[in-house]
């Protein structure tokens, strides 16, 4: 898989050989850290309320390792709502014109301002002409003010990534073998996440925020979850099934 982000990290595959790279989840309410090692890892957290994010790294830091100094390598999955996706449809070119067909084309469709976005893209689909991709887009401040707090708090950015990227991967090395699309909802702090995932490849995704269906309480009644929750499993089926060329 493309590193949707590589402007900004190094590529992944790069790393494969250092063990200690642990994943970095930043959401609107806490940062989480955790890293795997055979049968042994380390789990930590700290929660965002009434501190900066780097104040809040620091002290992830000192959960993680006793030495101050050390630098903390990691995977950064960034906030779910910052990130953008859509995916859209070129004509088919050689290889080696690809890089440039599709970057022209992200910056045609861009929800944000070209020279203030990061962005990047990854093949979905193909026929004999055309291919179709799947492009992700975020603002550069968002991603460069959480990477200065990383590197003041002694944290070294591998990559950065979303959610639903980090979870079609997994589900990539987890299923090798099975070609059928899938929907996962991710239920999560900030909100609710629906993506398709086909071949190992993300499709399409949609994230709800928790205020979009909170009322003056701020609490999210079960009932109204439930159907909010149907309603929304039921307008991502519709919409992506002729996307993906089957049942999901």
């Amino acid at each position: 898989m493309r590193n949707i982000f590589k402007k900004i990290g190094r590529l992944l595959h790069k790393l494969s050989s250092e063990p200690n790279i642990g994943s970095l989840r930043v959401t609107n309410g806490s940062i989480q850290y955790v890293l795997r090692t055979g049968k042994k890892g380390k789990n930590a957290s700290v929660e965002l309320s009434g501190g900066t994010l780097e104040e809040a790294l620091v002290k992830l830091h000192g959960q993680i390792s006793a030495k101050k100094e050390e630098v903390i390598k990691v995977v950064v999955s960034l906030p779910a709502d910052v990130v953008y996706t859509q995916s859209f449809k070129v004509p088919y070119v050689k290889e080696e014109e690809m890089e440039e067909s599709a970057s022209l084309n992200l910056r045609m469709i861009t929800p944000i301002e070209a020279k203030n976005a990061f962005m990047d893209w990854q093949n979905i689909r193909e026929t004999e002409n055309q291919r179709e991709l799947l492009g992700a887009f975020v603002e550069k401040k968002n991603v460069e003010e959480i990477q200065k707090a990383l590197e003041n708090a002694n944290f070294y950015a591998a990559t950065f990534e979303f959610p639903a990227l980090g979870i079609s991967r997994l589900m990539e090395k987890e299923n090798e073998e099975e070609s059928s699309p899938k929907l996962i909802i991710e239920i999560s702090s900030d909100g609710m996440d629906f993506f398709i995932v086909k071949n190992g490849a993300m499709h399409f995704d949609y994230f709800i925020l928790w205020k979009e269906m909170q009322s003056e309480e701020k609490e999210i009644p079960k009932e109204v979850f439930e159907e909010r929750l149907g309603q929304e499993v039921r307008r991502v089926l519709n919409f992506a099934e002729g996307k993906t060329g089957g049942s999901i």
